[in-house]
């Protein structure tokens, strides 16, 4: 009797464990239409349809998923598709990948998977906001030949690579996007254009990356205004350009990294009422043939070799005037 009731006791005290923890469905779950998860998915979610939501209502889908899709919410050239609140993790691939336009994406937390948590691929318009995306092999959100978009209210943390990305290619097809209010930290770099022109980087902040703040390569004409780069480690740079021109620097807070701007071999950038103090070494770096630069009305202070240093050799046409520098081997302003 005391045998038979124990076991009716642990069979009691299974059946309590598996309804805590909740069921699961499985396998590859296609949807083309509205849809709100009732439980937890292990598996990947194909978005086959256009104009159609996939609320998760807080459920986790899980993977590693199968090989030939590319994320473990998976839409390819689809229009309109809304994806939220979904937690999106340890998928072999991407977390979610959607290529196509008018998508929104907002409220997902994304981390674990082995490549990105989002990336968004050669489209228009669509919007991504609000969303956490932390510990994955990648970057935290990249959108890759994308215009028009809006990438706002998200975090981004301790990502293998960056934090938000934008790619393009050199037929400038990475443009009109918004980066605003995002908040990115411990991660490669917290923010990377390449190829990227005509974007708009605004009120972000970057703080405690482990290489760069902010990272513009072959990128132009873009706008980085009130941004804040503070305390990224080691030899992080603050802001560094790589033969990127026409960018304009406003308002931007650049203190305590390494290098606060680093300009290389870039041309004719603008640099106007930018703060960059306490840094490791220098504040203002013009190296490599950077030429034609306009720096007015910045603030470098208290970085202990220079203020600003200029590679008198190689570049030529760089415009100083009405700085407030404390320390430079610049003689003229």
């Amino acid at each position: 009797m005391k045998k038979l009731a124990l076991v009716v006791i642990m069979t009691a005290i299974t059946t309590l464990s598996a309804a805590a923890m909740g069921s699961a469905s499985s396998g590859t779950l296609v949807i083309t239409q509205n849809t709100t998860l009732t439980e937890d998915h292990i598996g990947n979610i194909s978005l086959d349809a256009d104009n159609i939501t996939l609320d998760c209502a807080g459920h986790t889908v899980s993977g590693p998923g199968v090989i030939y899709l590319n994320g473990g919410i998976n839409g390819y050239s689809r229009t309109g598709i809304t994806v939220k609140r979904c937690v999106v993790t340890v998928f072999q691939h991407n977390g979610i990948y959607v290529s196509g336009s008018g998508g929104r994406y907002e409220g997902n937390l994304l981390y674990g998977n082995q490549n990105h948590g989002m990336a968004l691929d050669v489209g228009s318009g669509n919007v991504v906001i609000q969303n956490t995306s932390r510990s994955n092999g990648g970057i935290g959100i990249v959108l890759t030949s994308m215009t028009d978009s809006l990438v706002a209210n998200n975090t981004v943390q301790d990502n293998r690579w960056s934090g938000i990305a934008l790619f393009g290619d050199p037929s400038g097809n990475t443009y009109g996007n918004t980066v605003v209010d995002n908040t990115a930290t411990g991660n490669e770099e917290g923010f990377f254009l390449i190829y990227a022109f005509r974007n708009t980087l605004r009120s972000n902040t970057s703080n405690l990356n482990r290489q760069k703040g902010f990272w513009l390569t072959d990128s132009g004409e873009n706008i980085v205004e009130s941004n804040t780069a503070v305390g990224n480690k080691d030899l992080a740079d603050g802001i560094e350009m790589d033969r990127s021109h026409k960018n304009v620097f406003i308002n931007n807070v650049v203190n305590r990294n390494f290098v606060g701007f680093k300009i290389y071999m870039s041309n004719e950038n603008t640099f106007t009422g930018n703060i960059c103090n306490a840094n490791g070494a220098i504040g203002f770096w013009v190296i490599f043939s950077s030429s034609y630069n306009t720096f007015t009305h910045n603030v470098g202070r208290n970085n202990p070799e220079d203020d600003a240093d200029e590679d008198s050799s190689s570049c030529i046409g760089n415009v100083w005037s009405n700085n407030n520098f404390g320390l430079t081997s610049l003689t003229t302003y």
